[in-house]
């Protein structure tokens, strides 16, 4: 009785956040890469492949097991493994296992059911996109107005009515350099060798 109504939920719940969620598209590092990483990356990630899962990498996790079933089926959640084994009343096929502690929620369940019915695209991570070149603005400054990465800071300060600070002396600059870099003061000789060093 409680596993129908548990079941019972989870359906509904699911076809409603499935009308709500279809508005906005599933993004896998936003939406689901969290879910994964919460509650299954211990046993099938990049360090662990139970079962020669691994939930981090697209191909594993749409290719073929061993016994023939693929844990993600693009634009088919009731064909992928995945969905039976966060939804089953089998104890023994359940996952996460219900000794790890922590059930997937409804929400998630609903979440994942989503993406892989939109066709369970996996992204570019933001590192492995290509670099857009930026032009630097245009910017009236004189003498602060050096190098390009002036005139983008110089523009955001233009735009937000605000003066550039002075230029810094070079005891100042050692200052933070150290501080920044190994998080201690400059000894008294790093302080003259920068100063002098011209």
């Amino acid at each position: 009785m409680v596993h129908c109504f548990t079941k019972k939920h989870i359906l509904s719940l699911s076809i409603f956040l499935t009308l709500h969620v279809g508005a906005a598209e599933i993004d896998f590092a936003r939406d689901i890469q969290p879910v994964f990483s919460e509650n299954c990356i211990t046993c099938h990630g990049p360090d662990k492949q139970k079962a020669g899962l691994d939930l981090t990498d697209k191909k594993s996790a749409r290719a073929e097991s061993k016994s023939g079933k693929r844990a993600i089926v693009p634009g088919n959640p009731d064909g992928s493994e995945l969905i039976y084994r966060v939804t089953t009343d089998d104890a023994d096929d359940l996952m996460p296992p219900p000794d790890h502690g922590k059930p997937l929620k409804p929400a998630q369940i609903a979440l994942i059911r989503q993406w892989i019915t939109e066709g369970g695209r996996w992204g570019r991570h933001w590192a492995y996109q290509p670099l857009n070149q930026a032009a630097p603005p245009e910017v009236k400054t004189g003498a602060l107005n050096r190098n390009e990465i002036d005139r983008f800071v110089l523009a955001k300060l233009v735009a937000n009515k605000l003066q550039p600070s002075p230029q810094a002396d070079r005891y100042t600059l050692i200052k933070r350099l150290s501080y920044d870099l190994i998080g201690l003061p400059p000894t008294p000789e790093e302080v003259e060798a920068f100063k002098n060093d011209k």
